[in-house]
């Protein structure tokens, strides 16, 4: 539909906003204090085994990343110690300064790759982890609209309308985990998955039986 279109295409600018011009307004230093804090969240939110996979396969996605030349060619503007001083012999101190900038910026740009690919690994492992609990709702969804098709009871399209809406729009919360910039914990998908059950439930228990008798 013309909403989840919607939907899919803000997430997509939030990313590109999130890698591409945060870290022109935040430092170098304080993405990577977030993203220490982050993988330590992490280990302590997974256990040993289970984070172990997740930052290894973080850290596998990543060196891909690298080693597909567009890490290489982004890092054309990250400027040694020498360079910066090159460009304030012969740029004065305003080109030391852009030099510098430059180079802090796309070192943000890598670090806030990284810090998605991370929390996007960490959504699709909670998605498979909470695939029952989302299964169940489901099934209490269907059972309860059978209830209601056997006694002839009445289903709501209103009803149906606002939790059908309320779910697509729940839905894109954990795109905007993956894409916002500040600390966000590991627990933010149980969390989610409790909100998004409710609408769920209402959505499905008021939906019009697909076939009739």
């Amino acid at each position: 539909s013309a909403l989840i279109s919607l939907v899919i295409t803000a997430g997509i600018i939030a990313a590109l906003v999130v890698i591409f011009i945060i870290p022109a307004f935040t430092s170098a230093r304080e993405i990577r204090a977030r993203l220490a804090v982050e993988r330590q969240a992490v280990e302590d939110t997974f256990g040993p085994k289970l984070s172990a996979m997740i930052l290894d396969t973080t850290d596998t996605v990543y060196m891909a990343f690298a080693d597909s030349g567009a890490k290489t060619q982004m890092g054309k503007a990250i400027h040694s110690e020498e360079d910066a001083k090159s460009a304030e012999r012969y740029l004065s101190v305003v080109g030391k300064a852009l030099a510098e900038g430059s180079s802090a910026y796309m070192q943000g740009v890598f670090m806030q790759v990284y810090a998605v690919v991370m929390r996007g690994l960490i959504v699709l492992t909670w998605t498979v982890l909470l695939l029952p609990f989302l299964g169940a709702a489901i099934a209490d969804g269907l059972a309860l609209r059978a209830v209601k098709y056997a006694s002839f009871g009445y289903q709501n399209p209103t009803a149906f309308s606002l939790g059908a809406h309320a779910v697509i729009l729940i839905s894109v919360l954990p795109l905007a985990y993956i894409v916002m910039p500040m600390h966000m914990t590991p627990l933010f998908m149980p969390m989610w998955a409790l909100c998004a059950a409710v609408p769920m439930l209402l959505a499905i228990s008021h939906s019009q039986p697909i076939f009739t008798r």
